[in-house]
This record gives structure tokens, C-alpha cells and sequence, in this order.
């Protein structure tokens, strides 16, 4: 039994070098590694976030996915880099710890106070023994509410 499950493990690993890809779980139990063969530690999966064009005074909500992919818990902080008066981009978390070998979506929200677009930087630290700064590009649209724009034309 124990010939047929090492048999078995080395066929797996032969066809998943020979087809070049993975499946969702391998990717999760067996991050991408970089290209000078080191696996990241922390990582985030999108650098931009785009919240969908949202009506003043309405919110729209998107989520950031970190992956710690170390052998040890990361505490991470979030942070807004230019803040108004009256803030748009908003999250509940400021301050959270992402598991071994797990990841995280963090909830963000887009409540717009005018119309155009909006963009803010927010920074991602992790803090301890890693000591990694990253950023995340936010931007959303604020648009008039439709029955505002119906009332303007009669």
C-alpha cells in the first residue's frame, strides 16, 4: 500500500510539471514562488481597486485579499494615506493578524460626497520581523442618483 501512495504522489507531481498548471487548492497549499525561486511572504492580490460607479451617498464595497504564506501569524495595518475632511474610502479594520498559511479579504468601502472620480493610496504594513510596506491604489466614481437626473429634465 505504501509502493501504490508514493507511486501515486510521484505520477501527480509528474503531471502537474507536465501540464504547467495547478488547480485553486494547489495554488493555495503551494503559493507561486518568485522568479528567483524564493516564495513571498505576505502578498496581496491586486495592487488597484476599482469600486464600481456608485450614486452620492450610496456605498459600494469591494474586499482586499492578503495571503500570509510564511510559517508564522502576521500582524498587519492599514492605513489611508491622504484623508479628507470628509472621508470616502473607508474599512472597519485598521489593525488584524493573518494566520499561517491563510488569507484574509478585508472589506473596503467607497461612499462618495461629490461626483467625479475618487483615488487614494492605502498603505499595508506588516508589522514584526518581516517589516514589508506595500501599497493599494483605490478609485471609485460618484454619480448623480438617476431620479435627480429625471427631475432636471422636465
Amino acid at each position: 500500500m505504501l509502493f501504490f501512495c508514493c507511486r501515486k504522489a510521484t505520477m501527480l507531481n509528474q503531471m502537474r510539471s507536465f501540464h504547467g498548471h495547478a488547480t485553486l487548492l494547489e495554488q493555495t497549499l503551494y503559493p507561486e514562488q518568485r522568479s528567483n525561486g524564493e516564495i513571498e511572504d505576505v502578498v496581496l492580490a491586486s495592487s488597484r481597486i476599482f469600486f464600481p460607479p456608485t450614486d452620492i451617498g450610496n456605498k459600494s464595497s469591494d474586499k482586499l485579499q492578503i495571503r500570509n504564506n510564511t510559517h508564522m501569524p502576521q500582524q498587519v495595518r492599514l492605513a489611508f494615506t491622504n484623508i479628507p475632511d470628509i472621508p470616502v474610502f473607508i474599512t472597519r479594520y485598521d489593525n488584524f493578524t493573518v494566520q499561517p498559511r491563510r488569507y484574509m479579504n478585508i472589506p473596503l468601502g467607497f461612499r462618495p460626497n461629490t461626483s467625479g472620480y475618487a483615488t487614494t493610496r492605502l498603505r499595508v504594513t506588516v508589522v514584526g520581523p518581516l517589516q514589508k510596506e506595500m501599497m493599494v491604489n483605490l478609485v471609485g466614481e460618484g454619480i448623480q442618483p438617476i431620479a435627480h437626473c429625471l427631475d432636471e429634465t422636465d
